[in-house]
Protein backbone atom coordinates (compact mmCIF):
# COMPACT_ATOMS: atom_id res chain seq x y z
CA UNK A 1 0.00 0.00 0.00
CA UNK A 2 1.31 3.46 -0.93
CA UNK A 3 0.39 6.04 1.63
CA UNK A 4 2.01 9.02 -0.07
CA UNK A 5 -0.81 9.43 -2.59
CA UNK A 6 -3.38 10.12 0.09
CA UNK A 7 -4.35 13.60 1.09
CA UNK A 8 -3.61 13.96 4.79
CA UNK A 9 -6.21 15.81 6.82
CA UNK A 10 -5.01 18.06 9.63
CA UNK A 11 -5.17 16.44 13.04
CA UNK A 12 -6.78 19.49 14.59
CA UNK A 13 -10.19 20.38 13.21
CA UNK A 14 -12.64 22.98 14.40
CA UNK A 15 -14.29 21.46 17.45
CA UNK A 16 -17.80 22.35 16.32
CA UNK A 17 -17.49 19.76 13.55
CA UNK A 18 -17.16 16.97 16.08
CA UNK A 19 -20.37 15.30 17.17
CA UNK A 20 -19.66 13.92 20.62
CA UNK A 21 -22.31 12.23 22.72
CA UNK A 22 -21.94 12.27 26.50
CA UNK A 23 -22.26 9.20 28.68
CA UNK A 24 -25.83 10.22 29.47
CA UNK A 25 -27.02 9.80 25.86
CA UNK A 26 -30.34 8.00 25.55
CA UNK A 27 -30.77 7.42 21.82
CA UNK A 28 -29.83 3.74 21.79
CA UNK A 29 -32.35 2.18 19.45
CA UNK A 30 -34.87 -0.36 20.70
CA UNK A 31 -34.59 -2.54 17.60
CA UNK A 32 -31.15 -3.85 16.69
CA UNK A 33 -29.43 -1.51 14.26
CA UNK A 34 -26.30 -2.27 12.31
CA UNK A 35 -23.35 -0.61 14.07
CA UNK A 36 -22.36 1.33 17.18
CA UNK A 37 -19.03 2.80 18.28
CA UNK A 38 -17.90 3.73 21.78
CA UNK A 39 -14.66 5.58 22.56
CA UNK A 40 -13.67 5.35 26.22
CA UNK A 41 -11.19 7.88 27.50
CA UNK A 42 -11.00 7.91 31.32
CA UNK A 43 -7.84 10.07 31.58
CA UNK A 44 -6.78 8.58 34.92
CA UNK A 45 -3.21 9.85 35.15
CA UNK A 46 -0.19 8.49 37.02
CA UNK A 47 2.49 10.90 38.23
CA UNK A 48 5.88 10.26 36.66
CA UNK A 49 4.35 8.30 33.80
CA UNK A 50 1.89 10.57 32.01
CA UNK A 51 3.20 13.82 30.50
CA UNK A 52 1.33 16.92 31.68
CA UNK A 53 -0.05 17.36 28.16
CA UNK A 54 -1.45 13.81 28.07
CA UNK A 55 -5.06 14.41 29.25
CA UNK A 56 -5.85 17.24 26.84
CA UNK A 57 -4.09 15.50 23.97
CA UNK A 58 -5.97 12.28 24.71
CA UNK A 59 -9.28 14.14 24.56
CA UNK A 60 -8.35 15.65 21.19
CA UNK A 61 -7.52 12.22 19.73
CA UNK A 62 -10.80 10.77 21.03
CA UNK A 63 -12.69 13.63 19.40
CA UNK A 64 -10.89 13.03 16.10
CA UNK A 65 -11.85 9.34 16.17
CA UNK A 66 -15.48 10.38 16.75
CA UNK A 67 -15.20 12.87 13.88
CA UNK A 68 -14.17 10.11 11.46
CA UNK A 69 -17.02 7.88 12.60
CA UNK A 70 -19.61 10.61 12.33
CA UNK A 71 -18.36 11.94 8.99
CA UNK A 72 -17.46 8.74 7.14
CA UNK A 73 -18.99 5.83 9.04
CA UNK A 74 -22.10 4.37 7.44
CA UNK A 75 -25.01 2.74 9.30
CA UNK A 76 -23.88 3.86 12.74
CA UNK A 77 -26.88 4.30 14.99
CA UNK A 78 -24.68 5.43 17.87
CA UNK A 79 -21.26 7.05 18.21
CA UNK A 80 -20.09 8.24 21.62
CA UNK A 81 -16.96 9.56 23.27
CA UNK A 82 -17.13 8.68 26.95
CA UNK A 83 -14.43 10.93 28.39
CA UNK A 84 -12.91 12.05 31.67
CA UNK A 85 -15.37 12.02 34.60
CA UNK A 86 -18.00 10.21 32.50
CA UNK A 87 -15.73 7.20 31.87
CA UNK A 88 -16.54 5.50 35.16
CA UNK A 89 -16.47 1.82 36.01
CA UNK A 90 -20.26 1.63 35.91
CA UNK A 91 -20.41 3.48 32.59
CA UNK A 92 -18.04 0.95 31.00
CA UNK A 93 -20.39 -1.83 32.06
CA UNK A 94 -23.56 0.07 31.10
CA UNK A 95 -22.31 0.95 27.62
CA UNK A 96 -20.87 -2.48 26.88
CA UNK A 97 -24.09 -4.17 27.93
CA UNK A 98 -26.62 -1.88 26.27
CA UNK A 99 -24.71 -1.44 23.02
CA UNK A 100 -23.73 -5.11 22.67
CA UNK A 101 -27.38 -6.06 22.97
CA UNK A 102 -28.75 -3.27 20.80
CA UNK A 103 -26.41 -3.44 17.79
CA UNK A 104 -25.12 -6.21 15.57
CA UNK A 105 -21.59 -4.80 15.55
CA UNK A 106 -19.99 -2.92 18.41
CA UNK A 107 -16.70 -1.12 17.75
CA UNK A 108 -14.81 -0.39 20.99
CA UNK A 109 -11.81 1.83 21.54
CA UNK A 110 -10.39 2.55 24.99
CA UNK A 111 -7.26 4.38 26.06
CA UNK A 112 -5.79 4.49 29.54
CA UNK A 113 -3.95 2.44 32.15
CA UNK A 114 -4.31 -1.23 33.05
CA UNK A 115 -2.88 -3.43 35.80
CA UNK A 116 -2.76 -7.07 36.70
CA UNK A 117 -5.68 -8.01 38.85
CA UNK A 118 -3.70 -9.61 41.67
CA UNK A 119 -5.76 -8.89 44.74
CA UNK A 120 -7.90 -12.04 44.57
CA UNK A 121 -6.24 -15.46 44.70
CA UNK A 122 -3.07 -14.06 43.12
CA UNK A 123 -4.71 -14.39 39.69
CA UNK A 124 -2.00 -12.64 37.68
CA UNK A 125 -3.55 -13.83 34.38
CA UNK A 126 -6.46 -11.46 34.86
CA UNK A 127 -6.27 -7.77 33.96
CA UNK A 128 -8.27 -4.65 34.68
CA UNK A 129 -8.84 -1.33 32.96
CA UNK A 130 -8.50 1.79 35.11
CA UNK A 131 -11.59 4.05 34.87
CA UNK A 132 -11.75 7.68 35.89
CA UNK A 133 -13.25 6.78 39.29
CA UNK A 134 -10.72 4.05 40.06
CA UNK A 135 -9.88 5.55 43.45
CA UNK A 136 -13.52 5.37 44.53
CA UNK A 137 -15.07 2.39 42.77
CA UNK A 138 -12.13 0.27 41.63
CA UNK A 139 -11.15 -1.14 38.26
CA UNK A 140 -12.97 -2.62 35.27
CA UNK A 141 -12.02 -6.28 35.71
CA UNK A 142 -11.92 -8.59 32.70
CA UNK A 143 -13.97 -11.57 33.91
CA UNK A 144 -16.23 -9.62 36.30
CA UNK A 145 -16.92 -6.31 34.56
CA UNK A 146 -16.31 -7.03 30.87
CA UNK A 147 -17.21 -10.63 30.02
CA UNK A 148 -20.73 -10.63 31.54
CA UNK A 149 -21.62 -7.39 29.75
CA UNK A 150 -20.35 -8.19 26.26
CA UNK A 151 -21.45 -10.53 23.49
CA UNK A 152 -20.15 -11.73 20.14
CA UNK A 153 -21.26 -8.31 18.83
CA UNK A 154 -17.96 -6.87 20.12
CA UNK A 155 -16.20 -7.61 16.84
CA UNK A 156 -13.71 -4.76 16.56
CA UNK A 157 -11.84 -3.90 19.76
CA UNK A 158 -8.74 -1.71 20.20
CA UNK A 159 -7.49 -1.22 23.76
CA UNK A 160 -4.61 1.22 24.17
CA UNK A 161 -3.90 0.08 27.73
CA UNK A 162 -0.93 -1.87 29.09
CA UNK A 163 -1.19 -5.65 28.97
CA UNK A 164 -4.44 -5.85 27.03
CA UNK A 165 -3.15 -8.48 24.58
CA UNK A 166 -1.86 -10.75 27.34
CA UNK A 167 -3.52 -13.95 28.64
CA UNK A 168 -4.69 -15.02 25.19
CA UNK A 169 -5.85 -17.57 24.20
CA UNK A 170 -7.80 -17.37 27.40
CA UNK A 171 -8.36 -19.92 30.15
CA UNK A 172 -11.17 -20.06 32.67
CA UNK A 173 -9.24 -19.65 35.90
CA UNK A 174 -10.23 -19.32 39.54
CA UNK A 175 -11.60 -15.83 38.90
CA UNK A 176 -13.15 -16.42 35.48
CA UNK A 177 -11.95 -15.99 31.92
CA UNK A 178 -8.54 -14.35 31.81
CA UNK A 179 -7.49 -11.44 29.64
CA UNK A 180 -9.20 -8.65 27.73
CA UNK A 181 -9.05 -10.15 24.23
CA UNK A 182 -11.40 -13.03 24.98
CA UNK A 183 -13.54 -11.22 27.53
CA UNK A 184 -14.41 -8.49 24.99
CA UNK A 185 -14.85 -10.64 21.87
CA UNK A 186 -15.93 -14.01 23.34
CA UNK A 187 -13.72 -15.50 20.62
CA UNK A 188 -10.89 -17.78 21.71
CA UNK A 189 -9.80 -18.77 18.21
CA UNK A 190 -8.33 -15.54 16.80
CA UNK A 191 -4.86 -15.92 15.27
CA UNK A 192 -2.34 -14.22 17.55
CA UNK A 193 -0.30 -13.16 14.50
CA UNK A 194 -3.28 -11.48 12.91
CA UNK A 195 -1.27 -8.74 11.19
CA UNK A 196 1.15 -10.98 9.29
CA UNK A 197 -0.95 -14.16 9.20
CA UNK A 198 -4.60 -13.10 9.42
CA UNK A 199 -7.29 -15.71 9.93
CA UNK A 200 -10.65 -15.74 8.19
CA UNK A 201 -12.81 -15.05 11.21
CA UNK A 202 -15.11 -12.15 11.95
CA UNK A 203 -13.19 -10.49 14.80
CA UNK A 204 -10.22 -8.19 15.27
CA UNK A 205 -8.60 -7.34 18.59
CA UNK A 206 -5.67 -4.95 19.03
CA UNK A 207 -3.72 -4.35 22.22
CA UNK A 208 -0.33 -4.56 23.87
CA UNK A 209 1.99 -7.07 25.42
CA UNK A 210 3.23 -5.31 28.54
CA UNK A 211 3.52 -1.52 28.27
CA UNK A 212 1.49 0.81 26.02
CA UNK A 213 3.24 4.13 25.28
CA UNK A 214 1.64 7.39 26.29
CA UNK A 215 -0.01 9.28 23.45
CA UNK A 216 2.17 12.34 23.91
CA UNK A 217 5.42 10.36 23.74
CA UNK A 218 7.38 10.91 20.54
CA UNK A 219 7.53 8.11 17.96
CA UNK A 220 10.97 9.38 16.94
CA UNK A 221 9.86 10.14 13.38
CA UNK A 222 9.02 13.60 11.97
CA UNK A 223 7.87 15.05 15.31
CA UNK A 224 4.99 12.58 15.54
CA UNK A 225 3.43 11.33 18.76
CA UNK A 226 1.74 7.98 19.30
CA UNK A 227 -1.63 9.72 19.38
CA UNK A 228 -0.99 10.65 15.74
CA UNK A 229 -0.67 6.93 14.94
CA UNK A 230 -4.13 6.31 16.36
CA UNK A 231 -5.67 9.27 14.54
CA UNK A 232 -4.27 8.25 11.15
CA UNK A 233 -5.31 4.64 11.73
CA UNK A 234 -8.96 5.63 12.08
CA UNK A 235 -8.65 8.01 9.15
CA UNK A 236 -7.48 5.12 7.00
CA UNK A 237 -10.27 2.86 8.20
CA UNK A 238 -13.13 5.31 7.83
CA UNK A 239 -12.22 8.05 5.37
CA UNK A 240 -10.31 5.83 2.94
CA UNK A 241 -12.07 2.51 3.52
CA UNK A 242 -8.86 0.62 4.28
CA UNK A 243 -8.68 -2.83 5.79
CA UNK A 244 -7.21 -3.09 9.27
CA UNK A 245 -3.76 -4.02 7.96
CA UNK A 246 -3.85 -1.29 5.32
CA UNK A 247 -4.84 1.34 7.88
CA UNK A 248 -2.15 0.18 10.31
CA UNK A 249 0.50 0.34 7.59
CA UNK A 250 -0.78 3.74 6.51
CA UNK A 251 -0.49 5.11 10.04
CA UNK A 252 2.89 3.43 10.45
CA UNK A 253 4.30 5.04 7.32
CA UNK A 254 3.23 8.50 8.43
CA UNK A 255 4.22 8.30 12.09
CA UNK A 256 6.87 5.57 12.39
CA UNK A 257 8.66 6.04 9.07
CA UNK A 258 7.95 2.55 7.69
CA UNK A 259 4.79 1.65 5.78
CA UNK A 260 5.17 -1.99 6.87
CA UNK A 261 4.17 -1.95 10.54
CA UNK A 262 5.39 -5.52 11.05
CA UNK A 263 8.99 -4.34 10.53
CA UNK A 264 8.88 -1.55 13.13
CA UNK A 265 9.97 -1.76 16.80
CA UNK A 266 6.42 -0.76 17.71
CA UNK A 267 5.37 -4.23 16.51
CA UNK A 268 8.51 -6.32 17.02
CA UNK A 269 9.22 -4.92 20.49
CA UNK A 270 10.63 -1.75 22.01
CA UNK A 271 11.46 -0.37 25.45
CA UNK A 272 11.19 2.97 27.18
CA UNK A 273 12.69 4.13 30.46
CA UNK A 274 11.09 6.26 33.15
CA UNK A 275 13.32 8.00 35.70
CA UNK A 276 13.14 6.15 39.00
CA UNK A 277 10.65 3.62 37.67
CA UNK A 278 12.73 1.36 35.43
CA UNK A 279 12.48 0.28 31.81
CA UNK A 280 9.29 -1.08 30.27
CA UNK A 281 8.94 -3.36 27.25
CA UNK A 282 6.16 -2.81 24.73
CA UNK A 283 4.84 -4.85 21.83
CA UNK A 284 1.74 -4.01 19.79
CA UNK A 285 -0.34 -7.02 18.77
CA UNK A 286 -3.15 -7.73 16.32
CA UNK A 287 -5.36 -10.80 16.81
CA UNK A 288 -7.84 -12.15 14.27
CA UNK A 289 -8.41 -11.11 10.67
CA UNK A 290 -6.60 -7.90 9.72
CA UNK A 291 -8.04 -8.19 6.20
CA UNK A 292 -11.37 -7.08 7.59
CA UNK A 293 -12.77 -3.60 7.14
CA UNK A 294 -14.18 -1.82 10.13
CA UNK A 295 -17.98 -2.28 10.29
CA UNK A 296 -19.15 0.73 8.31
Amino acid sequence: MTFTFKKIMPLLLISVLIVSVSATATHIQGVKAENAAIIFNPNYTISGVDPSQEPAYTDSVANMIAYYFNTYGQNYGYVSTCEDQYATKQQYMNDLSSLSNSYYNLVVYSKGHEWNWTMINGNTGNFELIPNDYGTNGAVQDSNNVYPYTTTADRFVFLWHCGTAMSYPSTDGSSGWEGMAYDFTHDNSMHTSGLTSPDTGSDVFMGFIWYSPEYYNSTGYNSNNYGDFVTYFYQGLLQYGDTVSEALNYASGLTLGNSNLALTPFYTGMSESYPGMGTYTSQFRVYGDSNLHIPA
